[in-house]
């Protein structure tokens, strides 16, 4: 999860919110809007996370319908609600030309990268109940959120990230978007993690008290999703 804001890639194949009535509908529906991310985004983090399935991440403008209210997040990664292996990315800022998108969209993709290790590490993944946010939870009850152990790599990485691109042929190419993408193959070899080092190290019993909030919510999120599966979206 993150309470930043971010920016991304420039791609002349990717549909963005065309006008300011487009960016309004989005910002009111109760459905995020699933998106494509920007070709070179997806090029960029094939990169960097070789060993992530990029084709089971489902990219969503907007938080969903649970956490619309928290105007203090600016994305999140959860496992997806109906599927047994997909992972949903929802950014609540969509703005192809704010090159800090990149940063946020990298650190959101490290914690799909850390989701996908928990799901081979206990071999299941059951939507809310997924180990990850077992795990999420029950360490946010002994760590808060700055010094969580799945949140403090993901922001050491993303500062990583941002370091070794402004380094990069121009200094200030960080602040131009058109530069990015062209910056962004191949990307440097110390930035290329084939692993996110998932672990749970907290005391177990950390987990009953995440199973008691997670096992609720669960329902109430199938419930929900549930019932917006079947409204048209607007």
């Amino acid at each position: 999860m993150s309470v930043q804001n971010g920016g991304a890639f420039p791609d002349d194949s990717f549909s963005e919110p065309s006008d300011d009535w487009a960016v309004a509908r989005s910002s009111v529906s109760v459905h995020p809007r699933p998106v494509a991310p920007p070709a070179d985004l997806n090029r960029l983090l094939g990169g960097l996370f070789p060993e992530l399935n990029t084709g089971v991440v489902y990219w969503y403008h907007g938080l969903p319908w649970f956490m619309r209210s928290f105007k203090w997040v600016s994305g999140i990664t959860l496992p997806a609600t109906f599927s047994r292996q997909g992972i949903s990315i929802y950014l609540r800022p969509w703005e192809p030309s704010d090159p800090d998108w990149v940063a946020l969209a990298v650190h959101e993709a490290y914690h799909a990268l850390q989701m996908q290790e928990a799901s081979r590490a206990f071999r299941w993944h059951a939507s809310t109940w997924h180990p990850f946010l077992w795990h999420y939870l029950a360490s946010w009850m002994r760590h808060g959120y700055r010094r969580h152990p799945l949140e403090m790599p993901a922001f050491a990485y993303e500062a990583d990230f941002r370091d070794a691109f402004e380094e990069r042929e121009n200094p200030d190419a960080w602040d131009d978007p058109e530069q990015l993408a062209v910056r962004a193959s191949p990307v440097p070899k110390r930035m290329v993690r084939q692993q996110a080092g998932y672990a749970y190290r907290d005391p177990l019993w950390l987990l009953v008290p995440s199973a008691l909030l997670l096992i609720p919510a669960g329902l109430l999120r199938l419930a929900g999703d549930g019932v917006l599966a079947l409204l048209p979206r607007r």
